[in-house]
């Protein structure tokens, strides 16, 4: 014959009383605090779950007294009765601990399984919703400067697989020119493009750049400026009409030289992944079948613009400017790592430097993200050397930049706020001009005139 349910709820708290007195209560010890309705809820869930996983090696007497107390907190939870909840939520916690502790090989087998499922949810997120990054590197400024926190959304205009090369789909013709994207060396002729995905999966390191060329269309560069015509023959308004746009200065190369790439007979010069020249011993042909380009320097708008150093003569300071690389003359040097490498004459021209002028230079500077340390600079990012120059003993460590003469110290979320004028990286000095405007980018005294390949 079934037992009546108060009889039953009598022995069930007869139960529990028993096993209470098995655990020891020291009346030194402060009263345990009220536990939130909503944690007493995670105690009531988990060891319900639990419970269920571990039935069936349980005993009469041990199912007993859990299902009791599960269906007081239960009650308590029902009620909204904070206190009763909080104090049958810590009892329930005790016999957990007591009859459904978990083995080594369960807690490893939990532990493995959250962490599947977690990395599998990461994978997805990062892959095909959004992903954040942090920029290394100063080759989209000023719009994007060293240490800048991204969020990239990846789903405007396509889905991509995750882990996989592609897309799902993709609508191209919601790309604009002028956008900011993302997008892996997959297939691109970068070198050291490998990367590890979470350290387990094998992929291609992530690159942002502005959006300025798609398929078909035809770019031309003059003085700063970029000019297209897209694959309909229509010219690309965006170039000029937005202000985004019209007011960065396009260099379509990064050094004069291109990237230098040998074969069986001698090297090819490229720029932008193009040859350009084709050089055979002391002989250099231009690919270009123009015939109004005579020289190299005409080639990529490069004849606008000069490399600037500034260094000391017999006549004192002057500005250095080193310009109109051209194939009549070709001379071999060694590389760091004692290859031969061709190298193109250049013409020299000098500009007469006084102290105001080397104010006005302080007074526009503009830098990398660099760090300070002990008087040293160094990009941010590195590490100091014995290439590093040094700055000034009494400058604070720390990071820093200088943007259009401004001098900003950087915080660790990669913040710029303006420095004092008192700050001595603020304080014009000939030695510091001189350094900043020098080595301003790459920190680094190679770059020196005295060690630089193009003095």
């Amino acid at each position: 014959m079934k037992k009546p349910a108060a009889f039953q709820e009598k022995a069930a708290c007869g139960y529990l009383g028993f096993f209470l007195k098995l655990v020891p209560f020291n009346p030194q010890e402060p009263m345990p605090k009220n536990y939130p309705i909503r944690k007493s809820f995670k105690i009531l869930h988990q060891t319900y779950k639990d419970y269920q996983n571990k039935k069936s090696r349980l005993t009469h007497l041990q199912k007993t007294q859990i299902e009791a107390l599960l269906k007081t907190l239960e009650k308590n939870l029902f009620q909204k009765d904070r206190r009763e909840a909080s104090k049958n939520a810590q009892n329930l916690e005790k016999l957990s601990a007591v009859f459904l502790k978990k083995s080594f090989f369960e807690r490893g087998l939990h532990f493995l399984t959250s962490l599947g499922i977690a990395l599998v949810i990461a994978i997805v997120i990062r892959q095909m919703w959004f992903e954040n990054y942090t920029i290394p590197t100063g080759s989209m400024r000023p719009t994007l400067k060293e240490k800048d926190f991204l969020v990239v959304s990846k789903t405007n205009f396509a889905l991509n697989k995750p882990l996989f090369k592609g897309h799902f789909y993709f609508q191209d013709q919601l790309l604009k020119h002028g956008d900011i994207i993302t997008f892996t060396t997959a297939d691109m002729d970068i070198p050291d493009s490998d990367y590890l995905y979470f350290y387990l999966f094998p992929g291609k390191k992530q690159y942002v750049k502005r959006l300025i060329g798609k398929p078909g269309d035809t770019l031309y560069f003059y003085g700063g400026q970029i000019y297209g015509i897209n694959s309909e023959g229509k010219p690309i308004e965006a170039f000029q009409n937005e202000a985004y746009l019209s007011q960065i200065e396009h260099l379509p190369f990064i050094r004069f030289e291109g990237r230098f790439l040998p074969f069986e007979e001698g090297f090819l010069i490229l720029q932008a992944g193009q040859p350009l020249v084709k050089i055979q011993g002391s002989q250099a042909r231009l690919f270009s079948q123009d015939p109004c380009i005579k020289d190299y320097y005409q080639l990529m708008g490069i004849e606008h613009y000069a490399l600037s150093q500034i260094i000391r003569n017999s006549q004192g300071l002057c500005l250095l400017f080193t310009h109109h690389p051209s194939i009549e003359k070709v001379i071999f040097e060694k590389d760091l790592f004692g290859a031969p490498k061709p190298v193109l004459a250049t013409e020299k021209s000098w500009l007469p430097l006084d102290e105001k002028h080397l104010k006005i230079l302080f007074q526009h500077l503009t830098t990398c993200r660099f760090n300070v340390q002990d008087g040293y600079g160094f990009r941010l990012g590195g590490a100091p050397s014995d290439f590093s120059p040094f700055l000034g003993s009494a400058i604070p460590n720390g990071t820093y930049e200088f943007q259009d003469g401004q001098a900003y110290q950087i915080n660790l979320l990669g913040i710029a706020t303006k420095v004092k004028p008192s700050h001595p990286l603020a304080q014009y000095s000939q030695e510091l001009a001189v350094t900043l405007y020098n080595l301003g980018i790459e920190m680094h005294t190679f770059y020196a005139h005295e060690n630089s390949p193009l003095k």
